[in-house]
């Protein structure tokens, strides 16, 4: 069995004292996470492995910076910590473990092959929930956007005005 480091008594950055406490649990599981992802990267010395470990640290972390600045949507990404994490977590371990046995058979190869397949598919669905974290900022400027075009046509400041009935 790997040592793997449990940084339970990690602090966080002095900004993150002023977060609720759901956003800085969240952020803290997710640091502790991308701990023990980098160290199975640093195990694993497969360079295909390393980098779509590397691609799932860096999309961990931009899902983690966006809730440090919008805590209030930790509740949209909270399957992160709460189930995605601890499960990349156990693959990784099983990933090490299986790569340890000096002449592996077909089904260690296979459940190997399936791990670094669940790994492109991870990398490519916290993408996606970080592209959708961003939903609602979407949906407000746009409505910004909106409501700025028709003050402006009401006040005669644009190519067209709109006619108040």
């Amino acid at each position: 069995m790997p040592d793997i480091p449990h940084p339970e008594n990690s602090r966080p950055h002095a900004q993150d004292e002023t977060l609720p406490p759901e956003a800085l649990e969240f952020i803290q599981e997710g640091e502790k996470a991308l701990l023990r992802i980098r160290h199975y990267n640093d195990v694993i010395k497969d360079p295909v492995i390393s980098q779509k470990l590397t691609d799932l640290e860096n999309n961990i972390r931009h899902i983690l910076t966006f809730i440090q600045d919008n805590p209030q949507e930790v509740d949209e990404a909270k399957n992160l910590t709460k189930y995605y994490l601890p499960s990349i977590d156990k693959l990784l371990e099983t990933y090490v473990e299986l790569s340890s046995y000096p002449t592996p058979g077909e089904n260690i190869r296979k459940s190997k092959q399936e791990i670094e397949n669940t790994l492109d598919t991870l990398n490519y669905a916290l993408s996606k929930m970080y592209d959708d974290l961003f939903e609602m900022t979407s949906m407000e400027v746009a409505s910004d956007i909106s409501v700025l075009e028709t003050l402006l046509a009401r006040e005669g400041l644009t190519k067209e005005k709109i006619h108040v009935k």
